[in-house]
């Protein structure tokens, strides 16, 4: 009967995708679409897919892609009204994205979603692709931590897919506040006492950053590093999204600022800022 894809593009110029529940690409990011009804073409097809799954009433205008062998047709349009939010079980997340923060390749469910987010990154000169967590951050908070140097705190991931690189210390709040969470993570994870300035970032997923200071204690992680204005990682080097955000924010407010490749490290990092072990701070 064929696949009806919907590209639902809001006043933001930005483009709506799910995170899927189930299967081999799990916690990866696709298209809203399905098979095509007895008796109505691709365009119907897809108003009436995207609003069951995502509850986005969309105002279908041009085809976008067109795969013949395969009865595929991708149609761009228009929000007109709707909250997106997951409808069913299949998957676990909605969310816009912008063209500077696309997901990256890896981070698609399938070649199609590839096909038309390349393409439409293609489209947009600006354009960025970035990695996302392959499950639902929820409520999140994490610390931009900034010492007398004015050198930020990032922590080396030991595990995972995005192993090796660097992201900032915080994670999930669960059942605390955010700014309750980001600052209990980050001390446990780092060793160190800080003092919050103020919130730095608010993205779509609830996760916030704080700005904080430190206020002379010693970095306890032989997983952190400090990174100065002339040698921020660039978004290879950075873990996901949010990383890749605030770094940017933080160096587009520091004059001299410049973003380098820091290659991942299958060891800890020694510098003059560490003197015990992770363990040691609980």
């Amino acid at each position: 009967m064929g696949l009806a894809i919907g590209m639902v593009v809001n006043r933001e110029n930005e483009v709506l995708l799910l995170q899927r529940a189930h299967g081999k690409a799990m916690g990866h990011w696709s298209l809203p679409g399905g098979e095509r009804a007895p008796g109505e073409n691709f365009k119907q097809s897809v108003t009436r897919t995207v609003l069951e799954q995502t509850s986005v009433k969309m105002r279908s205008r041009w085809r976008y892609l067109r795969d013949k062998q395969l009865d595929v047709e991708v149609w761009r349009g228009r929000r007109r009204g709707g909250r997106a939010k997951v409808q069913g079980n299949d998957y676990i997340d909605a969310k816009y994205f912008r063209t500077d923060m696309l997901p990256h390749s890896d981070d698609l469910a399938s070649s199609l979603d590839r096909r038309v987010i390349a393409r439409w990154a293609k489209d947009n000169p600006d354009s960025r692709r970035v990695h996302y967590p392959h499950s639902k951050m929820g409520r999140a908070g994490f610390v931009l931590l900034v010492n007398d140097n004015q050198e930020v705190l990032l922590m080396r991931r030991k595990t995972g897919r995005r192993s090796g690189t660097w992201s900032l210390p915080g994670g999930a709040a669960n059942t605390y506040a955010r700014l309750v969470a980001a600052t209990r993570l980050a001390e446990d994870q780092t060793g160190l006492e800080f003092d919050v300035d103020r919130r730095f970032y608010h993205n779509r997923h609830s996760a916030k950053v704080w700005l904080a200071h430190t206020n002379g204690s010693t970095l306890a992680s032989r997983d952190g590093r400090w990174f100065p204005i002339d040698g921020l990682p660039d978004d290879d080097s950075l873990a996901f999204g949010l990383d890749v955000r605030t770094i940017e924010m933080w160096a587009g407010q520091n004059p001299g600022s410049r973003r380098v490749s820091v290659p991942p490290e299958s060891k800890p990092t020694l510098n003059k800022y560490f003197t015990k072990p992770l363990a040691a701070a609980g």
